[in-house]
């Protein structure tokens, strides 16, 4: 390979997006060359699956999606194990960690982003685990693997996200007693209100999980007992090991000053266009105007990264500015966690002037939040409500006016999919 190639299409970032990008680019132009740098050297594998692997619910070599056959098959040269050490958007250069300079015609920013820094690892790392990464996944899938007497130790768990939800599954799984520590007062801070949290906090106690609200990891020390964790409520805990689920930090530093905008995310519009042009944004990393809400998404899952990965491979081969399309997407993600279903649907967090209609069921394990803004549904929170997914998907993609519908919502047995045909 030259020191300094030139392509067509230069995608920075192997995970979902850039690479459904290139398979898209590749399917609409045959003869343009395309270039994946990756910051791993593993292939294109599922994140979601890591989970599952873990459990040994699948073979490690199912989480694999792609194979160094498939890229070449595509003409797709991929180069792995590669950082962006420096970028020149007016150049559209592409500088890596190993002294190479790309220079492109269209250029994809698909980096997504990192765990975020976990507090008091120093010294205690062989204990410590992520879910981000087929290696952390190795790693905790052989520590696990080889605690034996698994059944009956306490297992931390940081954050009430839906890795730390993951953590708590895998330990219930493992025999381990899982410890829940978190730093807003429940799971999902204000997205959930007190009889959502009241659903999960019940079923937590129903399995065995210790819920420490408003609650912050201090340190880690050994003693003739093994290893232990103090917190900030001065409580010590011995523990087998710790699960990390403390959200991700978007992979910007290589793209700040460089004339490319920059907020949460790269800043994109309704085609995931960058500020400069020829360069363009997609999956985590992108911040993108959503035309349905009007204001600028942050979306990171796995689904949401597919379709902008498409999305974007589309507008990056249009022929004229006419051809391309905005993208338009309803976020949703789904966890089952301990017997709950638990699912999100739009836009989960209240805003200033929304509205918010709560449902429970009497079994005490069903509910739902729906968050509504100028009479239209914006998203929702189901728990052992997955029935309602489309339900809620159409409602939102719809904007439908609910107005003359909107009280009989906070009747349970008013079904969602009433209010489409109404």
């Amino acid at each position: 390979m030259p020191k300094n190639p030139a392509y067509d299409y230069i995608i920075i970032g192997g995970g979902v997006a850039g690479t459904t990008a290139a398979e898209t680019i590749r399917a609409r132009d045959s003869q343009g060359t395309i270039a994946l740098i990756s910051l791993e050297t593993e292939h294109l594998y599922s994140r979601v699956l890591l989970p599952s692997y873990i459990r040994d619910k699948i073979p490690r070599e199912k989480v694999f999606l792609r194979t160094l056959a498939d890229y070449t098959k595509h003409g797709i040269d991929f180069f792995g194990g590669l950082s962006v050490v420096g970028f020149e958007a007016a150049k559209r250069e592409v500088h890596t960690s190993d002294g190479g300079i790309f220079s492109g015609v269209k250029i994809l920013i698909a980096t997504g982003g990192t765990p975020r820094h976990a507090p008091f690892t120093a010294g205690i790392e062989d204990y410590a685990f992520r879910l981000q990464t087929v290696e952390d996944a190795d790693r905790f899938h052989a520590f696990i693997a080889a605690d034996t007497e698994a059944k009956g130790k306490n297992a931390v768990v940081v954050g009430g996200g839906f890795i730390g939800l993951e953590f708590i599954e895998t330990a219930f799984a493992r025999g381990y007693r899982p410890h829940l520590f978190l730093r807003d007062k429940q799971c999902f801070g204000n997205q959930l209100d007190a009889q959502g949290w009241g659903v999960l906090e019940a079923n937590f106690g129903r399995h065995g999980v210790t819920v420490y609200p408003e609650t912050e990891l201090r340190r880690g020390t050994f003693t003739e007992k093994g290893f232990t964790v103090g917190t900030s409520n001065g409580i010590d805990i011995p523990t087998a090991w710790i699960g990390y689920g403390v959200g991700v930090e978007r992979n910007l530093l290589s793209f700040q000053g460089t004339g490319v905008r920059t907020n949460r995310g790269i800043v994109v519009n309704e085609f995931l266009e960058a500020s400069v042009e020829g360069i363009w944004a997609a999956g985590d990393v992108a911040e993108y105007r959503d035309l349905r809400f009007g204001e600028d998404m942050l979306v990171g899952n796995w689904t949401n990264a597919f379709l902008q990965g498409k999305a974007v491979g589309l507008n990056m081969t249009a022929r004229i500015p006419a051809d391309r399309a905005a993208f338009s997407a309803v976020p949703t993600y789904s966890i089952t966690n301990l017997g709950l279903q638990i699912t999100f649907v739009g836009i989960t967090e209240p805003r200033e002037g929304w509205e918010t209609i709560a449902r429970v069921w009497d079994d005490g394990m069903s509910y739902e939040r729906i968050f509504i803004s100028n009479n239209t549904v914006h998203g929702a929170i189901l728990i052992n409500r997955f029935q309602d997914k489309m339900a809620v998907q159409k409602l939102v993609e719809t904007q439908k006016d609910i107005s003359a519908h909107k009280e009989t919502l906070h009747d349970p047995e008013t079904p969602l999919a009433s209010l489409i045909a109404a």
